[in-house]
């Protein structure tokens, strides 16, 4: 027996609505219920309306419900994943190839939107907020294409996939983060070390496959890696130690380039070095005798700080280049290019 309430169909045997509780056959129901009984009808209907009436919760819940039931569509389950997957991989996607064309212009438009603003006020009060808003619509937009599969008709089923669609999302940007990892890193200044063309706060923008194919050139900005070494030098009775780590700077010499510092002024092929290839510290350097740099070597000139700030040329080989540094910004999107 169909139920008029939520059309759920019900064994014959039963006199009320195995899923919202509905009478069926009120004129059975009032045959048998309650079970020989010598009142009158009007007692028996008194009983049957506190009953519905301590269930009006219950119902009132499941009719809310209702208005949220999408009709399954018997023998789709394949198209409705695959639509669900379409929006994973472009959210939007999956409702414009099922013919919500609007609603998925919509969804793609506000994520695309949520997703700029949080790359481009990165480090801001702005960009986290805008984050989880673009994660909620993905997994809106996953999630209401999986709406018209026969088990998002369930309450509890209809959770379950829910938090299975948001752990998807989840996974899903991890992998996203760590293939993008290998064309883009974004880094954050947390020292003073390179005053005052990157101050402390500032982010910066690195390409590691930017030297895949081609060779740094004098005054570009590079992301390096160097071990620590110790100085041919003295400070106060102390060996100066440079540290090893990661860093910013920019191309002095390349290789088969001489070069050398005359009274704090470098030089390279016997011509002072313009203004806008001096590296990003403004530190006085110290005197170094003309030299040509080999093969596959780079100079550059780092800050270290002992007893104070100084500067010290270091020559790092091309394997040791972790890419190129071609933007930076502060917290509220001031980007300039490098």
């Amino acid at each position: 027996m169909k139920c008029p309430n939520c059309g759920y169909i019900n064994p014959d045997s039963v006199l009320e609505c195995l899923r919202c509780y509905r009478v069926l056959n009120e004129e059975m129901l009032l045959e048998t219920y309650p079970p020989r009984s010598r009142v009158g009808n009007g007692y028996r209907r008194f009983r049957i309306w506190r009953e519905r009436t301590s269930r009006s919760l219950h119902q009132s819940f499941f009719r809310l419900l209702q208005k949220l039931r999408v009709k399954p569509v018997p023998g789709a389950e394949t198209t409705v994943l695959f639509l669900g997957l379409l929006s994973l991989i472009l959210p939007g996607l999956g409702q414009f190839t099922a013919g919500q064309k609007k609603k998925g212009l919509v969804i793609f438009l506000t994520f695309w939107v949520l997703f700029g603003l949080t790359f481009f006020f990165h480090g801001s009060p702005v960009s986290q907020p805008a984050m989880s808003l673009a994660f909620l619509v993905h997994c809106y937009a996953v999630a209401d294409c999986l709406r018209q599969l026969p088990a998002m008709q369930l309450l509890l089923k209809r959770l379950a996939i829910s938090a299975g669609v948001g752990l998807t999302v989840f996974i899903f940007y991890g992998l996203l983060t760590a293939l993008a990892s290998n064309y883009l890193i974004i880094l954050r200044v947390n020292d003073n070390l390179y005053l005052p063309e990157l101050p402390a706060g500032n982010y910066v923008l690195v390409l590691p496959g930017a030297y895949l194919k081609n060779e740094p050139t004098r005054g570009e900005v590079i992301y390096f890696e160097t071990a620590g070494a110790l100085l041919p030098e003295i400070q106060a009775g102390e060996l100066v130690y440079f540290p090893h780590g990661r860093y910013l700077e920019r191309v002095i010499a390349c290789p088969g380039d001489f070069f050398c510092v005359t009274e704090a002024h470098p030089f390279v092929n016997g011509a002072a070095l313009p203004e806008k290839e001096w590296p990003l510290h403004k530190i006085q350097w110290p005197h170094s005798f003309q030299q040509k740099l080999p093969p596959e070597q780079y100079l550059v000139f780092l800050p270290y700080r002992a007893r104070g700030l100084h500067s010290t040329p270091v020559v790092i080989s091309r394997s040791q280049i972790r890419g190129k540094v071609t933007a930076t910004w502060k917290t509220w999107c001031r980007r300039r290019n490098l």
